[in-house]
């Protein structure tokens, strides 16, 4: 608490080894983790914050030799869903996710940029593509090269199948009982189908912005209520 560092460390596995000898030969089958640093107060600032996470799904080394259980299709996480809706990771099975972020928060205004990359479909980088008849390609599935008719082919180009970059900014200021939001996010997007769709042979990437303004108004209580309690906290 004096230091204002958070750390913080999750390991699991979907099953424990079946014996000694599993443990040897397969010791990181089915795990996952997320690994974080959090540090308030930066450069003895109170209002500084930074921090990164980086969460780990990826299929372990040893896929193609044993079936890894997914994490969440099993019966006792009732099949990605709670309550009848689905749920998942944030980016996915086999996949990895890492974020680092800048914040400045005091009793009236919090600005916040940060980074983000995924990627996803790491050991399994093959993507599914439309081709038309008489097109000349290989098809790792059905180890061909050339195809008769129109259909669906999946091609093995790349050491994963899409990457994601991101970069947020999260601005919020509190004014006589107002809250206003602003909100800006670039996304830019790697993925193996850019390259085959029609009319973009030469790309491999898109990118999009998105720009969000808010205006809030608290009717119970102080709209700096919030803020004061995470001070508090930092204090103790």
């Amino acid at each position: 608490p004096e230091s204002g560092l958070v750390v913080f460390l999750e390991y699991g596995r979907t099953e424990g080894p079946e014996n000694f000898k599993d443990l040897i030969l397969h010791p990181d089958h089915s795990r996952a983790y997320i690994f974080g640093v959090r540090k308030y107060g930066l450069f003895d600032n109170v209002n500084l914050m930074f921090g990164f996470e980086y969460a780990n799904l990826i299929q372990t080394l040893f896929w193609q030799l044993r079936e890894t259980l997914d994490w969440n299709s099993a019966s006792q996480f009732d099949f990605n869903t709670y309550n009848g809706r689905y749920w998942a990771a944030h980016s996915g099975p086999d996949s990895d996710d890492f974020t680092i972020y800048l914040a400045y928060n005091n009793k009236k205004l919090s600005i916040m940029p940060s980074f983000n990359y995924e990627r996803h479909n790491v050991t399994h980088p093959n993507a599914l593509v439309y081709q038309y008849a008489n097109t000349i390609v290989y098809d790792n599935f059905y180890n061909e090269y050339f195809i008769e008719e129109d259909r669906a082919v999946f091609y093995d180009r790349s050491w994963f199948s899409e990457g994601k970059l991101e970069f947020k900014l999260d601005i919020r200021y509190s004014f006589k009982g107002f809250r206003v939001n602003l909100y800006y996010e670039f996304e830019k997007v790697y993925n193996e189908a850019f390259f085959h769709s029609a009319g973009r042979q030469e790309v491999q990437t898109k990118h999009s912005s998105l720009l969000w303004f808010g205006v809030e108004k608290y009717f119970n209580g102080n709209v700096n209520t919030g803020i004061k309690d995470i001070f508090k906290n930092i204090n103790r």
